[in-house]
């Protein structure tokens, strides 16, 4: 009994996955193609990606005086020479403290002189 039983489940999942298939396509089915002939010329080198550049060398510019950026003469990334004008700072702090130095210096030596 339990030989027959399962030769008709047998039996019937045999038949029920030879319904669930679909049929073959045609043989003589024709598929479009295109092509195009091969040619030779110059392309440019261009590259998109993401990443991060890093510079070989770098500097650090620092002021000798503190005071107000006036003016920039150069961007970041131009190439600089020694002794060229980089930034123009604010001067007027700088000459107010000279002339405190300077007036505190007369002061100083009219009062030695007014001692001798």
């Amino acid at each position: 009994m339990r030989s027959t039983l399962s030769i008709a489940i047998f039996a019937v999942a045999s038949s029920l996955v030879g319904c669930s298939s679909a049929p073959p396509p045609p043989a003589d089915a024709s598929v479009p193609v295109s092509f195009a002939s091969a040619v030779s010329k110059t392309m440019p080198d261009l590259v998109t990606a993401v990443g991060t550049v890093e510079a070989i060398n770098s500097v650090a510019v620092k002021s000798l005086i503190d005071g107000r950026l006036l003016s920039s003469a150069v961007k970041d990334g131009d190439d600089v020479k020694a002794g060229q004008l980089l930034f123009k700072v604010d001067p007027r702090p700088a000459q107010a403290a000279l002339a405190q130095m300077q007036a505190a210096l007369a002061k100083d030596v009219a009062a030695r002189l007014a001692r001798d």
